[in-house]
């Protein structure tokens, strides 16, 4: 979890988007409160990432198949996909089919084809650390050649 989304629950943000701390301390009443609710909103987003990696479970995808192609690190992981051994590749595209037919019908898998912990491998990790070791080596190759 990020430290930001604490900060955003704790402290009022004024309109140029930087945290608004108040003059005075807060009374020991008003701390507890705070805490309170902080640890409220904690065990809310908690059980949000537990939801959400559970159903992840229940449609039998591993969390290497939930990584976005388009999203943030997208041509990271494209690249790392097109790296993949074709079995793993072929793996991958059917637990992702299996997973968007169950989810149109709403549905899950039955429990002991759940996906266990043990089982949840994160297998995408050493391709990625081999394409973002040659993006740097590229990027340095190309700020000593360029200037």
């Amino acid at each position: 979890m990020r430290l930001t989304t604490l900060l955003r629950t704790a402290h009022k943000w004024n309109y140029k988007g930087k945290a608004y701390l108040p003059l005075r301390q807060p009374t020991s009443r008003q701390s507890t409160t705070l805490l309170s609710t902080m640890s409220v909103k904690l065990k809310d987003i908690e059980q949000i990432h537990h939801n959400y990696v559970h159903y992840w479970c229940q449609l039998g995808l591993l969390h290497d198949d939930t990584l976005d192609e388009d999203g943030v690190h997208g041509e990271l992981v494209s690249l790392a996909l097109e790296r993949l051994p074709d079995d793993l590749k072929y793996e991958r595209i059917y637990r992702i089919r299996i997973a968007t037919e169950l989810c149109m019908k709403k549905r899950i898998l039955p429990e002991p084809e759940w996906t266990k912990p043990h089982e949840d491998i994160l297998y995408m990790v050493p391709y990625m650390e081999q394409v973002k070791k040659e993006l740097t080596e590229n990027q340095k190759f190309l700020a000593l050649h360029s200037g």
